[in-house]
């Protein structure tokens, strides 16, 4: 018999064992490690504050969700299946194409973009370069390890 673990849904204002779980999760999935992380360590106190809520987010935006802030079931599963994982997000440049480039597309300015459509094209290249440009780093339309770390904050800042 197998047994399925329910975990409830948690949000800002959460608080107690399972709230202490998901930071678990989420430090050893995100935080600094020896081969490197993207949010602070989280301090595992089982309070939902706006520092587990951005972290939540980060990880949204990595598993290609919504990036609610709300931990509910499929953060979860997500967090979950990739907690063993270390995972690299794709190296994508002009022809790239796939639900990564419509993060991207989504992060950027909708102006400069257009629609996202997933198609990684010149004008989803040239938003790259000024986003690039703007943030200080190599502007060469290629999104790598930098660009995406830079994207992930941004992604986390959007929706605060």
């Amino acid at each position: 018999m197998q047994t399925t673990i329910v975990y409830p849904t948690l949000q800002i204002g959460s608080r107690g064992p399972a709230v202490i779980d998901l930071q678990r999760l989420l430090n050893d999935r995100f935080a600094p490690n020896p081969v490197g992380g993207v949010i602070n360590r989280l301090d595992e106190d089982g309070f939902y504050g706006p520092k587990t809520e951005d972290a939540v987010r980060i990880a949204q935006f990595r598993y290609l969700l919504p990036q609610d802030g709300i931990a509910g079931p499929l953060t979860w599963a997500s967090l979950q299946a990739h907690a063993a994982q270390i995972d690299e997000l794709p190296l994508l440049r002009r022809g790239s194409r796939g639900a990564y480039v419509v993060v991207i597309q989504n992060t950027l300015d909708p102006a400069q973009v257009g629609p996202a459509d997933g198609d990684f094209g010149l004008r989803t290249e040239a938003a790259v370069k000024a986003f690039q440009a703007a943030s200080k780093i190599v502007s060469d339309g290629v999104v790598g390890a930098d660009t995406w770390t830079v994207l992930e904050g941004r992604a986390s800042a959007q929706l605060v």
